[in-house]
């Protein structure tokens, strides 16, 4: 189950897990915010993306679109979304659960600048109704993730 691998992940890096688990929803941005009490932006949403044949994570706020120019300068290709199969596979998270932690497969992490801007985020844990709150700092550390700037 993506909760208990999330769980394993927090527990092996020796940090307290923030897991909210709420009655309602919380698969998209917009149902996360409301389930949350937040914004939309403070949602941290994990896109997975194949770039120059292998795959990254970024993790960006609820309101952000990827902006492609910006993309294209940092990877210097346009932004390739997995099929949710395919993000299922190399993560090991359902769409609606997709987070940074614990993932199948090593792969680079990313987070846009946006998450800076708020005191506490909440990106998925591992099922659509699981979130972490966390500060972008906390996540950032433990996570390995590099900052960029690739959204709108």
């Amino acid at each position: 189950m993506g909760i208990d691998k999330v769980k394993n992940f927090f527990e092996e890096k020796g940090i307290e897990c923030n897991m909210v688990l709420s009655e309602e929803s919380t698969a998209t941005a917009h149902e996360a915010a409301a389930a949350m009490g937040v914004s939309v932006s403070q949602i941290a949403k994990t896109i997975a993306c194949d770039v120059r044949e292998k795959v990254v994570l970024i993790v960006a706020g609820g309101d952000s679109r990827i902006d492609t120019k910006k993309f294209r300068a940092v990877f210097e290709k346009r932004p390739v979304l997995l099929k949710p199969e395919e993000v299922y596979r190399v993560t090991g998270y359902a769409i609606g659960g997709v987070c940074p932690f614990g993932v199948e497969n090593s792969l680079d992490i990313y987070m846009d600048v946006n998450l800076k801007s708020h005191e506490f985020i909440y990106p998925g844990a591992g099922k659509s109704n699981a979130m972490i709150k966390i500060t972008p700092r906390q996540l950032q550390e433990i996570t390995g993730a590099e900052w960029i700037d690739v959204a709108k």
